[in-house]
């Protein structure tokens, strides 16, 4: 039933078209309703094997090979079997299918990496919304065979029309190629706060929370507009995410999410021990807060209030610094935002 999600999307379309009860229909399509695809097949198998046994197990089994050829990238293998299903059977469905065949069999190259990734984006734009077209096995199988020409051609680019290559490793499964193209890129692009985020993403798949967390907070800290939102699976950062939209309620509140959730206990605090780093994060934050008493940096709050706190969990080193004090370091995270200043202080208690 590994195909179960298409297979069962497109039996229930059948029923329409049958001459079947329609409990039947309304049973399915609850089912289908509800993405409990492997139920739904498991209802439908018994239902129909009731009414008509011959009917199902034929026309189950050749659409389920529909899937499972589409799902592999076997095209010319997909639409040889649709046409003969459509000429067994003239009444079938099979629009859905074709499309998509027609579709990749006329835009998809597998030799060419530019290609392959531009072609998911337009085959993801075109078929919105269409549940083929979101089936996890596809998408899988379509990464692997662009991962696949990626090391066939040697290709050490970290990105291909501006989208980070690990990203294309982690949809095919293989974290541990992700990992070795995401730091590899985070060297060279610091400031890309997606490297990060995707790097988050692959530790928290691969079950290592802390390291996952540590990952996102940096994404959020580099730049946070520029985090890829949709990409996070962890659902305590997404509630993270949507407390301080609302808590905010601005068109800065993405810049906010860090500090929330480093206050909350979901981030990590980012702690300053080599000297050097620290002395050169004092000397922008001295900058920043120069320019905030200047009252030039409005826009900048949660970035000076982010750079106070980092500061002051790093004040046991910072006392061999002496351009700045840890008292008017707090003082000034009151001046930002005394009600998060009072929550932040709580916590430390």
């Amino acid at each position: 039933m590994g195909n179960g999600s298409l297979s069962c999307s497109f039996f229930v379309r059948q029923f329409a078209l049958s001459k079947l009860p329609i409990k039947c229909y309304n049973k399915a399509w609850v089912i289908e309703n509800s993405s409990d695809y492997a139920h739904g097949v498991a209802v439908v198998t018994d239902m129909l094997n009731a009414e008509q046994p011959d009917l199902f197990e034929d026309l189950f089994g050749e659409t389920n090979q529909i899937s499972i050829y589409i799902n592999s990238l076997n095209l010319s293998a997909a639409k040889q079997a649709i046409e003969k299903l459509k000429q067994s059977r003239q009444s079938i469905d099979l629009r859905n299918e074709s499309q998509i065949c027609e579709f990749f069999m006329e835009h998809l190259i597998l030799s060419d990496v530019t290609n392959m990734v531009s072609t998911w984006k337009e085959f993801t734009e075109t078929f919105k919304g269409n549940n083929l077209a979101s089936n996890k096995h596809l998408k899988k199988n379509y990464f692997t065979a662009l991962c696949k020409t990626i090391e066939e051609q040697k290709n050490d680019d970290d990105y291909v029309l501006n989208i980070p290559v690990g990203l294309f490793y982690i949809y095919a499964g293989d974290l541990k190629g992700a990992k070795a193209r995401l730091e590899k890129a985070i060297v060279k692009h610091p400031d890309d706060a997606r490297l990060s985020g995707y790097l988050g993403e692959l530790h928290f798949l691969r079950g290592n929370v802390q390291n996952s967390r540590i990952c996102y907070r940096e994404a959020f800290e580099a730049n946070p507009n520029g985090v890829d939102l949709d990409s996070i699976s962890d659902g305590a950062v997404i509630d993270l995410i949507n407390h301080v939209k609302r808590d905010v309620s601005n068109s800065d509140y993405i810049d906010w999410v860090v500090i929330y959730g480093c206050i909350e206990k979901i981030f990590p605090y980012k702690i300053i021990k080599i000297l050097d780093d620290l002395r050169l994060y004092v000397n922008d934050f001295l900058k920043m807060e120069t320019d905030y008493k200047k009252g030039k940096a409005n826009p900048l709050k949660p970035k000076l209030f982010y750079k106070c706190m980092v500061l002051a969990e790093s004040n046991q080193y910072l006392k061999h610094i002496r351009s700045v004090e840890f008292i008017k370091i707090r003082a000034l995270m009151k001046d930002i935002n005394p009600e998060l200043f009072g929550i932040y202080m709580e916590g430390r208690k």
